[in-house]
């Protein structure tokens, strides 16, 4: 069993509520309004778990579970069968007992490929489902240049939320790998739109 215990890794750390309404001067400015002040972790939340809490005083638990190797991944060459899956149930069983109920797990869109009942984010909500949590989950965009617009932000974001059990919204949700030469700007924007359409309680 596998359970990060390091302070919600900096992707995590850097994630923030955008604001109402992104500034459109520059995406320097846009860039800025992204970055958060994440107050010091403490141990009066979660348990006994320390929690890390975003600019918009949205907290997270400061254990959970990084779910990249979950999953059928071609590209990753791993398969997924029933023995995994109960390993990442049981993973799952014994964060919710450590963190008190409430532990944080980080999935993506990227983390498995082909999508489908075998992907991370299926994985997390199956395990989830069986212990009846509603923990904390971070997922992620996976920027490419076929995905055009703010749109397909917002879309993929849809998408991860019924892939993790029919959620309204998920807790944080990132640009995978920023910086890439593809849509940055209009990334940014369609991060923006999933916090107003309630999609995202945070973005990063």
């Amino acid at each position: 069993i596998h359970i990060e215990t390091s302070p919600l890794m900096p992707m995590a750390l850097s994630s923030c509520r955008v604001p109402r309404r992104l500034p459109l001067d520059s995406s320097k400015t846009r860039l800025r309004s992204l970055r958060t002040r994440v107050s010091a972790s403490r141990a009066d939340s979660v348990g006994s778990v320390p929690v890390v809490e975003l600019a918009n005083g949205l907290e997270l638990a400061s254990l959970g579970i990084g779910a990249w190797a979950y999953g059928n991944n071609t590209y990753w060459q791993t398969a997924w069968d029933a023995q995994a899956e109960q390993n990442a149930a049981d993973a799952v069983r014994v964060a919710l007992e450590v963190s008190g109920g409430n532990p944080t797990f980080d999935t993506a869109e990227a983390y498995s490929f082909p999508q489908g009942a075998e992907s991370s984010e299926s994985i997390i909500a199956r395990a989830l489902g069986v212990q009846g949590s509603s923990a904390s989950v971070i997922t992620k965009f996976a920027p490419a240049p076929w995905k055009n617009g703010r749109d397909a932000v917002v879309n993929a974001c849809k998408k991860s939320c019924e892939r993790l059990g029919a959620r309204e919204f998920v807790d944080v949700y990132l640009l995978h790998w920023p910086g890439l030469p593809f849509q940055n700007d209009a990334y940014l924007d369609g991060l923006a739109d999933c916090v107003e359409k309630g999609l995202a309680k945070s973005v990063g």
